[in-house]
């Protein structure tokens, strides 16, 4: 041991301002230099760095010392060579010495002066200084002085070991106290002889109320038996199967419930007599979260076992980790089959070279998953389509994996051909669909100007006739040529409206675009028909405020209003009631709303579509009360549709009489054509 390790080990300076110490050296140094008549003197240490002495305690007798005695002295002179020889020295002419220079100013007259070492395993850790004795030291006093010494230094040695002791009882307590296991010591009769506090926390017993008390106070009484004997054979043994190891037991706490522990146990021994020290832990909320954890591994793996989707774990080279039932189903081959094989084996050959890309990027981070749709071929050799969503994974260890699920998307992929197929077939239907579309127009063109040939010679002729200025009809003659007359018109009407929905419907009908007032066109269309509406006493009523100008073919808006009055004024009973609102929208779309309210019979719910549709009349049947050709409402649905407008019905909550609600927008790309 070195010297530096040895001062440090003592811990000697830091017992300098002990007034315990500081009694004991100045008892031990006044006896000394009593019985060998000296009258002043001191006892130091010796300083960490073995380069000074720190004074414990000095005595300057009668005499006036004006050096403080706190100050270090430096080691020379006799001192040092004291501390070099282990051995005391002194010197009676002190006055006449070399060493005489090296008293500081201020210092006692020094006559003569011996120096006493204080020795420990071999080392000085201090000195006992002795100064003016009458007559001189002898060899004698040095040797009682050299006693002393050696009384001084085990004194503070044992002193220091008493305060180690202390040191570390106080440290064994504050850790033991401290812990958050259990720590109980038993004597060879199984009573217990220590109780810490997490035992108190632990069991609910106080140190009080189980000191001195059997061991069986914390223990079931099912396993009594087995640790008695156990206690026994621990009595009589030194080593035991279980001494250092953690074993698993049940305890007792002090409101009975049972509970499970963890506990180590030691032996050691104290004047012959056997102790034993348990440490137990409660291990209560682990083993729940075990269980725990256990029933959530159980679910996982029954998740992935049982889904209803394919699932599988695939190692980085491509072998069969683990797959559920599902995919095993998918591709005819049981997990142990699978096992010996690489993914690829049963992969498509046409998608393995985008399935090798897609999973470069996945390993080097350039995506976190993909999705493909790839074939597999099943044990049976039938190609399966599946839908594959592949992510990486990681163990605790980092090892990585790939997780996919699959998805049999086989008959999506067969009903997909097939629905091209149809496609295909629908586009050359469409196709056919078109050109006799074209050739019925083509024949209503033709048509229209073949029967508007004799037609115009027939209303020509009829309504000369009527004039009666090539002679005088009779009444009979008069009402014949007066129908002939009528049911020329409403043919020549029916011809119009059908090639007018004819050139719609092939797109050879353009729009004369212009600003239209349609509050305005409204007033006209009301003028022109009141003589109509006149003849069944029914009363057009009007709401028209100032509306702006939308983009429009104004003879559209025109024949639009014309047919939907026009419907009104047929199917509104005599002396009923028309309104007509005209109002401007700004939101969601900005434009004109036209709104005709008949007292009419309303439309039934399941034919408020149907209404629209060509020839489609709510009144059917030969002997129907309304009579008409049934291309009214189609024209205006055929004419707003044109606009990008809106046209719908409905009923009055009364159930007598329908609103029909055109919408005209005012739409930014005819401005632009305007322009």
């Amino acid at each position: 041991m070195t010297f530096r390790n040895l001062i440090n080990d003592l811990n000697l300076t830091d017992h300098l301002n002990d007034e315990v110490v500081q009694i004991t050296a100045k008892e031990i140094f006044t006896s000394c230099k009593d019985l060998l008549g000296a009258t002043c003197g001191y006892i130091s240490l010796l300083s960490e760095d073995g380069k000074e002495n720190k004074a414990l305690y000095a005595d300057p007798g009668s005499l006036i010392d004006r050096v403080d005695p706190t100050l270090p002295m430096p080691i020379r002179g006799l001192r040092d060579i004291a501390y070099k020889k282990g051995k005391p020295v002194f010197q009676n002419c002190f006055p006449d010495s070399q060493w005489m220079k090296n008293i500081p100013k201020g210092h006692i007259l020094i006559k003569n002066v011996l120096f006493a070492p204080l020795i420990i395993n071999n080392s000085t850790i201090g000195l006992i200084g002795l100064g003016n004795k009458e007559g001189g030291f002898t060899d004698f006093d040095a040797n009682v002085a050299a006693s002393f010494g050696r009384l001084v230094a085990v004194t503070f040695n044992n002193m220091n070991i008493m305060q180690k002791l202390r040191t570390q009882e106080e440290l064994f307590h504050s850790v033991v106290e401290t812990a958050s296991n259990a720590i109980i010591c038993l004597d060879a009769q199984g009573r217990i002889a220590y109780w810490n506090n997490a035992a108190l926390k632990i069991f609910g017993y106080s140190g009080d109320e189980v000191l001195g008390r059997s061991i069986n106070l914390i223990i079931p009484e099912s396993i009594h038996a087995t640790h008695e004997k156990a206690l026994r054979e621990a009595i009589t043994g030194d080593r035991l199967k279980h001494f250092g190891k953690i074993i698993p037991v049940n305890g007792l706490k002090k409101d009975g419930t049972c509970f499970p522990l963890e506990v180590s146990i030691a032996k050691w021994r104290n004047r012959d007599q056997a102790y034993f020290t348990a440490i137990l832990r409660d291990v209560t909320e682990r083993i729940l979260m075990e269980q725990s954890l256990r029933e959530k591994d159980e679910q996982i793996r029954s998740a992935f076992e049982y889904a209803a989707v394919g699932m599988i774990i695939i190692s980085l080279d491509g072998n069969f980790i683990k797959a559920n039932y599902s995919f095993c189903d998918m591709v005819g081959y049981s997990f142990e089959e699978l096992k010996g094989k690489k993914c690829n084996e049963i992969t498509h050959p046409d998608n393995s070279a985008e399935e090798v890309l897609l999973t470069k990027k996945l390993f080097s981070g350039e995506i976190n998953s993909y999705q493909i749709e790839k074939r597999y071929k099943s044990k049976t050799g039938q190609t399966i389509w599946v839908s594959a969503h592949v992510s990486m994974a990681y163990t605790e260890n980092e090892t990585r994996y790939l997780v996919a699920q699959v998805r049999d998307i086989t008959e999506r992929k067969e009903a997909e051909r097939e629905l091209l197929r149809a496609t295909e077939e629908l586009k050359r239907t469409n196709r056919d669909l078109i050109k006799i579309n074209n050739y019925k127009s083509d024949f209503l063109a033709n048509m229209s100007h073949e029967l508007r040939t004799p037609l115009t010679a027939i209303l020509a002729l009829s309504g000369e006739m009527l004039t009666q200025r090539n002679g005088t009809l009779n009444n009979v003659q008069l009402k014949y040529m007066t129908n002939v007359r009528n049911s020329g018109e409403k043919l020549l009407t029916l011809i119009d409206e059908l090639l007018e929905l004819s050139k719609i419907d092939s797109g050879r009908i353009f729009l004369n675009f212009s600003e239209v007032c349609v509050g305005l066109i409204t007033e006209e269309v009301i003028q022109v028909l009141k003589p109509l509406a006149n003849q069944k006493s029914i009363k057009i009523n009007s709401h028209i405020k100032d509306t702006v100008n939308i983009i429009a073919d104004s003879n559209k808006v025109r024949q639009v209003i014309m047919n939907l009055l026009g419907n009104a004024i047929k199917f509104s009973p005599p002396k009923s009631e028309i309104m007509i609102e005209v109002v401007n929208r700004s939101f969601p779309e900005k434009g004109i709303v036209l709104k005709v309210t008949d007292s009419g019979p309303g439309v039934p719910p399941d034919e408020q579509e149907l209404i629209f549709e060509p020839f489609y009349q709510v009144d059917h049947g030969i002997n129907r009360k309304y009579q008409g050709t049934g291309l009214g409402l189609a024209m205006v649905k055929k004419i707003v549709d044109l606009h990008l407008g809106t046209v719908s019905v409905e009923n009055l909550p009364s159930g007598n009489g329908a609103v029909f609600t055109v919408f005209w927008p005012t739409h930014p790309c005819f401005e632009e054509d305007l322009d």
